[in-house]
């Protein structure tokens, strides 16, 4: 039911060039064993289903590239081998009202497919053009603040963050032409930068945003998609702490519930909070967890929302969140070693899938197939997770892990 993607130190879109030959790929290794990796290459940064074809599946690498299966991962092939430069992919996003269209934001900018991931072409907005100098690495800081989002009922509306030379990743850009032109469409100032962006999953006038401004994630709106952004005074208490090294914050839409909003907030060593709205973002309240009265749950130091060792800087590598595209109220969650799950939108939180009690928590399993016997639980350091019916891929730092039993 459960297996492990490897991507190899070399899977970051490299070539090897060896007695004037010309330039080759560099082979994908897949492990496809139950074990737990350990000290093994490959961190995978972002990972989608096609919609209604789910045995269609992208992941990227953490220094570059982009891989397609056909068949729930059996098989992989590189598909942006034409691209002269990609550097480290943070988002990919099927089009819900076309899925032959995807869009995937990288470190140099907005890719797009036409064929449901088979091929890819540059859009306009590629920021090699703009920095030549700069090396687009996978630890490159503007990276891990590159998102996009399409309409949910025109392909060819997409936002996408953006920055200008010399700055973070402190504008979002529109497109609405599939990507051949883009505007600016509201810069949040100087040395600031965005943490997440999404449409609302069935209203291409709403888009949700949230905004690092002075050391704290604010949340911002919009209602003309995209082209101007408020931070209402809504139930999410924006500005309330100031210069917290470490935080990061992330939201999450579904289909089901279409008018359900999720937002998951980690300040850090201090604490984290889960706010939802049931109104489009016109109000939020908390939902979990600690005393109602407190904006966080207040953690020991060093320690993640449900008491586990993490080093504050885990916030800002692998805080993540993610909504079921079918199923309603079932939410993933991470911040550090393993994803937690709510099947009551974000009320209570449970280990995994088997929704075993946080007060029960589950042993290592021994996986009988594996020779010599081997941990077969998911590696630690959670970047992404797509959810849809009975299939969730979740992607970490130590490659790929896949479950059709619901997790």
């Amino acid at each position: 039911k459960t297996g492990q993607l490897q991507l190899s130190n070399a899977a970051s879109n490299a070539r090897i060039a060896a007695n004037n030959k010309p330039w080759k790929p560099v082979p994908l290794v897949v492990d496809r064993s139950e074990c737990y990796a350990v000290g093994q290459n490959g961190v995978v940064k972002a990972v989608a289903m096609h919609p209604t074809q789910t045995s269609i599946v992208l992941a990227s690498g953490l220094g570059g590239g982009l891989w397609r299966s056909t068949n729930d991962g059996e098989t992989w092939e590189d598909v942006i081998t034409n691209l002269p430069l990609v550097g480290m992919i943070n988002r990919i996003v099927f089009a819900p009202s076309n899925p032959n269209i995807v869009y995937a934001a990288s470190s140099t900018g907005v890719i797009k497919s036409t064929d449901a991931g088979k091929t890819w072409l540059q859009t306009s907005l590629n920021w090699t053009r703009y920095f030549p100098n700069v090396n687009f690495a996978g630890d490159d800081y503007r990276s891990e603040f590159m998102y996009v989002d399409v309409n949910p009922t025109n392909p060819n509306i997409i936002i996408a963050t953006d920055c200008s030379p010399g700055d973070l990743v402190s504008k979002i850009s529109r497109s609405i032409d599939g990507g051949l032109t883009w505007s600016s469409s509201v810069a949040f100032g100087s040395k600031n930068y965005i943490h997440d962006l999404k449409f609302h999953p069935t209203d291409g006038n709403i888009v949700y945003a949230l905004i690092d401004k002075g050391g704290n994630v604010n949340f911002y709106r919009s209602i003309n998609g995209g082209l101007t952004f408020d931070a209402p005074t809504n139930g999410f208490p924006n500005d309330y702490f100031n210069n917290l090294t470490e935080r990061r914050g992330k939201l999450a839409v579904s289909p089901t519930t279409p008018d359900v909003l999720y937002l998951y907030y980690q300040y850090g060593e201090l604490g984290a909070v889960f706010y939802t709205s049931l109104d489009k973002g016109v109000t939020l309240s908390k939902v979990c967890c600690g005393p109602s009265s407190e904006f966080i749950n207040r953690t020991t130091a060093d320690r993640d929302f449900f008491g586990e060792n993490m080093g504050s800087v885990q916030v800002r590598w692998s805080t993540t969140l993610a909504a079921s595209v079918t199923e309603a109220n079932l939410v993933y969650a991470s911040t550090n070693l393993r994803p937690r799950v709510s099947k009551d939108g974000m009320k209570s939180w449970y280990w995994d899938g088997n929704f075993a009690p946080m007060n029960e928590q589950p042993q290592s399993n021994i996986s009988p197939n594996a020779s010599p016997p081997c941990r077969s639980y998911i590696h630690g350091d959670i970047q992404d997770v797509a959810i849809n019916g009975s299939k969730v891929w979740i992607a970490n730092d130590g490659g790929l892990s896949f479950s059709n039993d619901g997790g």
